[in-house]
């Protein structure tokens, strides 16, 4: 089912262009504009460069030049970058990288699970008007807190 109102984007970093490709289908497929970054020096490029910033990032942890890994720690450091959702899709093993959990949503191993994937994907891919909605709402939840 293709989302109605303007598309969310989802920038997708992986060195190995058939993974992007694959992972592009599924998204395309899902309704989702996508971005697609062979490394993390590159994403870091269209991130400081293009506004508005993609709804999440799909990252794998292991590339050359900037790893994934090294993305996420500098992505924290800029306040207009840290709040995208970052789900994590790689073969190496998430337990050799010392990734804060608020910094990665999700971890998905590839192969990928397509159907997980996508789950993860539709929970924290946010169109503008869906993400101004959730932090007006969350901003309500912490105001009635106050009083």
């Amino acid at each position: 089912m293709m989302p109605t109102g303007p598309r969310s984007t989802v920038l997708v970093i992986d060195d190995d262009p058939e993974e992007r490709a694959a992972m592009r289908g599924l998204l395309t497929d899902a309704g989702y504009d996508v971005v697609e970054a062979s490394d993390g020096k590159n994403a870091m490029h269209y991130l400081t460069a293009n506004l508005p910033e993609p709804a999440l990032i799909v990252a794998d942890l292991v590339m050359p030049d900037m790893s994934g890994w090294e993305l996420i720690t500098i992505l924290q450091a800029y306040v207009r970058l840290a709040g995208i959702p970052v789900l994590v899709v790689s073969g190496a093993d998430l337990d050799l990288f010392p990734i804060r959990e608020e910094a990665v949503l999700e971890y998905f191993s590839k192969p990928l699970d397509a159907e997980k994937f996508l789950a993860a994907v539709k929970r924290h891919a946010l169109t503008p008007a869906q993400r101004d909605a959730r932090q007006h709402a969350a901003l309500l939840h912490r105001d009635r807190l106050r009083f």
